[in-house]
């Protein structure tokens, strides 16, 4: 024997439509209401009078730790397909900024690469120009200093002592008025 066979059933809603059916037809037969009183709208308010009293029954603890169970893995799920897709982003942006940061690297090395050959060019045009006779330029003298900067020696203030500066006398003022 199972044990659900032992467990009360519960009424569906065809039965509770029998119930309402047999007790309108008990008022009918008493005369004192007849059925034509009751309108649908009256039995299906009745009805779910019902129906929300036998939802609203206080369910059992294990019933409800197993809905909140199932309301904390559907948050859960929610929040871990969120994470993958921020896990998902971090790992496609990423590489692509790596990516456009190591061309623009390999492009900066490319022009100080050129840089420094040119550069070195230059230096090679400029000692083969001094090289010949006539450019004009001349070998730097190791007596003179490089660069030719004007005397820069501070010169000291002279005051002028024919004018002498007596201190002003300053009258004392009195209040007028107390």
């Amino acid at each position: 024997m199972l044990v659900h066979d032992n467990l009360p059933r519960r009424q569906s809603n065809v039965d509770v439509q029998k119930k309402e059916s047999v007790s309108s037809r008990k008022l009918t037969s008493t005369g004192k209401l007849s059925r034509r009183k009751y309108s649908s709208r009256v039995v299906n308010s009745r009805l779910e009078e019902k129906i929300s009293h036998i939802e609203k029954k206080n369910k059992p603890f294990w019933l409800q730790s197993l809905m909140v169970l199932g309301y904390g893995s559907s948050a859960f799920c929610y929040f871990s397909v969120a994470i993958a897709f921020v896990m998902y982003g971090i790992t496609v942006y990423a590489p692509k900024q790596w990516t456009s940061k190591y061309h623009q690297l390999q492009e900066l090395q490319k022009q100080e690469r050129q840089f420094s050959f040119t550069e070195e060019i230059i230096k090679n045009q400029l000692a083969e120009s001094a090289q010949q006779s006539g450019s004009g330029l001349v070998n730097p003298d190791p007596t003179q200093p490089p660069i030719f900067l004007p005397d820069m020696t501070p010169k000291p203030i002279e005051l002028d002592k024919s004018e002498s500066v007596e201190p002003k006398q300053i009258q004392k003022i009195t209040p007028i008025a107390y």
